[in-house]
């Protein structure tokens, strides 16, 4: 047996690996602990995460500032309701509140921190005018490219969207826009002039020719040159199927903004590998944009004599700080108003040509209301003749009402007031009318969708059907009443700012 050393104690050790000695048998060292098991360290997160999102989903439900608002609680509780329907089902969510609207009233929580109003009588409270400050909520903005979240459209806050709306609207102007009718108009005639040269060789998209002719407009007029779209030999490349297919992954990227992440870093052969028409957005939007920008703001900074008749050249002269005039900053709002102006132009006047083709009857009256003021073809009248025609008004208005614009909702917040809504509502199963009221806390979000208000039946009987008629008074004069509940544009600060250009190029086509 092996001695211990020598101490004011001695013990010996044991065969079995112990010591013993005056005070007893003992081991020298504790027992080696035994870590878990994957299994149970596994076992142990699920439970954590298990209790903390029962503990969020009780406290969004009970204590939430929002928990008064009626819905479904499930809704309430997490986002993963919305993820549901707008991802797994592709983008129901909008029909989905419809149908809680239906059962739980005009105001509900759609999630744990947004509620959705459905009446039209709401429009001018949600979105305010006369200095009350409405911001952007970021789940909205989080669904579009990294590219559009850097202009205007992607701004949040009400005072940041101020200062750069004010450096271009200028160029939106009714007034501004009257200058334009000779570059507008020859896009016009190019367009006609192509469609004649098919004549007899088939069908063709119009959606894609209307692409083209939009996007030369839009460019010519904020970029000073245009893409050259009408002189190609047919109508591809176009962006209209590249940004139809960007709008389909708007439900995935609000809700998984890894990604838009992975969006912004696909490679050009990749894409144009994909689509031609896919191809010719991206080289648009990352190289060509980037580089007319970079060439306007260096002639700019030179003191180099340049157009001003650009909203590039708007947004270079402004009082924005220099961190607002920065390439990728600017190329950003460039991708704003090329995706904004070219594709939901281009829906209006395809709806507006389907539904026209649809319905002789109603090409007969219009096409008499324009042969009185267009005496020759080759002169198109100027918009202030056409937006006084009445029957051609109302034959735009109802093609906005039936586009929708952007058809998910459009939150706003309110950051320094709680919002108030008043109103009644006639519950399922009843005849009788109640009150309602609710208030909105500061700093939530709320929205209203185009979709539901333009096919409101209260306010638009049979909303199915293309009837420019209920735009009209008895006497075939205009009905204006019904304009404050058209959201294709939006409404209040934060309306878009391509609203005239896109009313005076609907105009133009026809």
């Amino acid at each position: 047996m092996h001695q211990a050393p020598a101490g004011p104690r001695t013990a010996t050790s044991q065969p079995d690996g112990t010591w013993s000695g005056v005070g007893g048998t003992y081991t020298p060292f504790p027992p080696a602990v035994a870590w878990p098991s994957v299994a149970h360290m596994l076992q142990s997160v699920i439970a954590l995460c298990l209790l903390y999102g029962t503990a969020l989903a009780t406290y969004r439900i009970t204590c939430h500032p929002l928990a008064a608002i009626p819905g479904p609680k499930l809704a309430a509780a997490t986002f993963w309701y919305e993820i549901w329907f707008d991802v797994v089902r592709w983008g129901r969510y909008t029909h989905e509140i419809k149908r809680m609207h239906e059962l739980y009233g005009p105001v509900i929580r759609i999630n744990p921190d947004e509620v959705h109003c459905s009446d039209p009588n709401f429009i001018n409270t949600l979105y305010a005018t006369g200095g009350k400050r409405r911001n952007k909520s970021s789940l909205f903005v989080a669904g579009f490219p990294s590219d559009l979240q850097l202009g205007g459209f992607g701004t949040l806050d009400h005072d940041h969207h101020r200062s750069r709306k004010s450096a271009a609207s200028r160029h939106f102007s009714r007034a501004q826009i009257q200058r334009l009718e000779r570059m507008v108009h020859a896009a016009a005639q190019r367009l006609c002039d192509k469609f004649l040269a098919h004549r007899g060789h088939g069908p063709f998209d119009v959606a894609a020719a209307y692409s083209c002719y939009a996007a030369d407009i839009i460019s010519e007029y904020c970029f000073g040159e245009p893409f050259g779209f009408l002189h190609q030999p047919g109508w591809d490349p176009n962006f209209r199927e590249a940004v139809y297919a960007m709008f389909h992954l708007i439900h995935i990227m609000r809700h998984f903004p890894f990604v838009v992440w992975l969006v912004d870093r696909v490679p050009m052969s990749v894409i144009n590998a994909v689509s031609e028409n896919a191809g010719a957005l991206a080289y648009h939007s990352k190289v060509k944009l980037p580089m007319l920008v970079r060439q306007a703001k260096a002639a700019y900074d030179a003191g180099v004599q340049m157009s001003q008749n650009t909203v590039l050249f708007s947004l270079l002269s402004s009082n924005l700080p220099a961190e607002e005039k920065t390439i990728e900053r600017l190329s950003g709002e460039a991708n704003v108003f090329l995706a904004a102006g070219t594709e939901t132009t281009a829906t209006v006047l395809s709806l507006c040509t389907y539904r026209l083709l649809k319905n002789p009857d109603i090409v007969v009256k219009m096409r008499a209301e324009l042969l009185a003021v267009v005496k020759d073809p080759q002169a198109l009248p100027d918009w202030f003749v056409l937006e006084q025609l009445p029957y051609l008004t109302a034959v735009i208005k109802e093609t906005l009402r039936l586009m929708y614009g952007l058809s998910s909702r459009l939150p706003r917040i309110a950051p320094d007031e709680d919002v108030v809504y008043q109103g009644t509502w006639t519950p399922p199963a009843t005849t009788q009318a109640v009150s309602v009221r609710h208030v909105i806390p500061r700093g939530y979000a709320m929205g209203m969708s185009a979709y539901l208000v333009h096919t409101d039946e209260r306010l638009f009987p049979d909303p199915a059907k293309f009837a420019p008629e209920r735009w009209l008074l008895r006497d075939g004069r205009k009905d204006r009443h019904l304009e404050r509940y058209l959201l294709t544009f939006s409404r209040g600060s934060r309306q878009c700012l391509g609203l005239h250009i896109a009313n005076y190029i609907s105009l133009s086509r026809r």
